[in-house]
């Protein structure tokens, strides 16, 4: 009897124990689609801020820059082509920013064609002679012909940056890539913004903001101001 009674004890710790990791895979499946973007396995931008945010204040002393990515006329392959080519189109983005972010990166799709890469910078470069050719080298990388199905699609991206500095929120820093990821929109180079650590914040999308830019490859030229 005692025998039956330990047989059944052990039966339902077993049971417990199984229904407590079956709740666990759950509740870790729940915060991953909660963080993640379901179409192209990115963070999306809650787990931008989230995930980014801690990189940086878990960091004292590294240096990093984000970047931000927004597809050009990718409004016209939805439409020319359909959005089944576009959700592909979405994925090769996506593909081609991780492949390319090293490693310690942090890269979200924070909105339709709209993504995120926080990189650190190399302890020993300067910001301007490393930032320059890492934007020549995206952009190059993101307009690399692509085909889905035997069909070209033309593929690009507008990119613009801003480094973090430990005044700034990382949600301002972004928007000023941002803002400058408009600029090269408008002339077709990649842009690096000077940040103003004393103008107001704006919100994201508000491209009037008081954030000078200046165009690369003149990467000379950009500069950090600092609050006085």
């Amino acid at each position: 009897m005692q025998a039956l009674v330990t047989v059944a004890g052990w039966g339902i710790a077993a049971a417990l124990g199984v229904c407590c990791l079956r709740q666990a895979a759950r509740t870790r499946a729940a915060r991953y689609a909660t963080l993640h973007d379901a179409r192209t396995g990115l963070l999306n931008a809650d787990g931008w801020e989230h995930t980014a945010g801690a990189a940086v204040q878990t960091s004292a002393g590294r240096r990093w820059v984000v970047i931000a990515a927004d597809g050009d006329d990718f409004k016209a392959v939805n439409d020319t082509l359909g959005h089944a080519v576009g959700h592909r189109v979405l994925a090769e983005y996506a593909r081609r920013l991780a492949e390319f972010a090293p490693r310690g990166s942090v890269v979200a799709r924070t909105g339709g064609d709209e993504f995120a890469l926080l990189l650190p910078c190399p302890r020993h470069a300067t910001d301007s002679t490393w930032l320059d050719p890492t934007l020549t080298a995206l952009h190059h990388r993101l307009r690399r012909p692509f085909a889905v199905d035997g069909t070209p699609v033309a593929m690009s991206m507008s990119l613009g940056a801003a480094i973090v500095t430990g005044h700034l929120p990382l949600d301002q820093v972004l928007d000023a890539a941002d803002h400058a990821m408009y600029g090269c929109k408008r002339s077709g180079i990649p842009q690096i913004a000077a940040l103003d650590a004393r103008a107001p914040a704006r919100r994201r999308g508000d491209h009037t903001r008081d954030v000078k830019h200046h165009p690369h490859p003149a990467a000379a030229a950009w500069y950090l101001r600092k609050a006085a």
